[in-house]
């Protein structure tokens, strides 16, 4: 199975009891998620960025057509 560093100290999954299964699984779990949060965080910074881009320019171009 996997192996865990925790505290600097690596932990084997195949030795965890029930109880450590479960917390490994869950780690593994919010891991992933966090990871998922983060990627999504990043488009939705990105998004604002360039949506603010259309605003700015479409403003400058607003006015010197007027």
């Amino acid at each position: 199975m996997a192996k865990i560093t925790i505290n600097e100290k690596e932990y084997y999954t195949d030795d965890f009891n029930e109880d450590q299964i479960k917390a490994y699984n869950e780690i593994v779990f919010c891991n992933g998620e966090n990871q998922r949060l983060s990627y999504n965080l990043q488009l939705l910074k990105d998004r604002v960025e360039i949506l603010s881009r259309v605003i700015t320019e479409n403003q400058d171009e607003s006015k010197e057509e007027a």
